[in-house]
């Protein structure tokens, strides 16, 4: 798998290789991760995960991308892994391409990503991850707040983007960094809140949430988690149930 992955590999052989590994460990993931070598995982940083690999082959990105999702899903340990080896910085550049799929799988990733590990969290502040989230759902908003012909077209990775910001904001000094930052004192104002009004139900249901996370400071109140469950504060969300 690392020869077809790496350097070497040819985009045939890449993407067939990809969509093994992502298929194998959707279905085993505790098998995967375990095999996952440290080589492999820098592979997909250089070779897939770059916005130069994405405009060359937006599919090969798609894929390794696709592999990150079901790996960091609901596990901890990878988060913190594919934080460490990868890197932060390297799924946040990938906010900015043209090409919605990987807009979409970038903003799923991230969500996964710092769903349980703070020290995750921390490195996509660092990299300033929620201000780059931010201005994805702000390009967008206006499209979910009118219902209407076309309503929401182009707008895909909203709900995932608003998600992922929702569980950076889950934590003790999270609200003082919302509220010592200008620009995101405004997207809190004028777009995370008209969209809790928003035609679409998951962009109301992730909106609201961001504003829990916020009021929380990273300990959920007891009735709320009888409620909700652990998910209204640290959610994941599953890449099958998306395709």
């Amino acid at each position: 798998m690392l020869k077809h992955v790496g350097a070497e590999g040819r985009p045939r052989q890449r993407h067939v290789a990809l969509r093994k590994l992502g298929d194998i460990c959707r279905d085993d993931q505790a098998a995967t991760c375990a095999l996952l070598p440290a080589a492999l995982l820098r592979a997909l940083k250089e070779q897939c995960l770059t916005l130069e690999a994405a405009e060359e082959d937006a599919p090969v990105t798609w894929l390794a991308l696709r592999l990150c999702w079901n790996v960091a899903y609901k596990n901890p340990p990878m988060q913190r892994s594919l934080v460490d080896k990868v890197g932060a910085g390297t799924f946040t550049a990938l906010l900015a391409h043209w090409n919605n799929d990987v807009v979409d799988r970038a903003c799923g990733v991230i969500l996964n990503l710092v769903q349980r590990s703070a020290s995750a969290r921390k490195a996509f502040w660092a990299v300033e991850a929620p201000m780059a989230l931010a201005k994805l759902v702000s390009k967008n908003a206006n499209k979910l707040l009118h219902a209407g012909p076309g309503a929401g077209q182009g707008a895909e990775p909203v709900p995932l983007a608003l998600g992922a910001i929702a569980n950076l904001a889950f934590a003790e000094d999270v609200k003082a960094k919302f509220m010592r930052s200008p620009r995101l004192r405004t997207f809190l104002m004028t777009v995370a809140e008209p969209l809790m009004d928003s035609w679409s139900e998951e962009v109301r249901e992730e909106a609201t949430r961001l504003f829990s996370c916020l009021i929380a400071e990273g300990h959920a109140p007891k009735e709320w988690l009888e409620q909700g469950g652990d998910e209204c504060f640290q959610k994941s969300a599953a890449l099958e149930e998306r395709v």
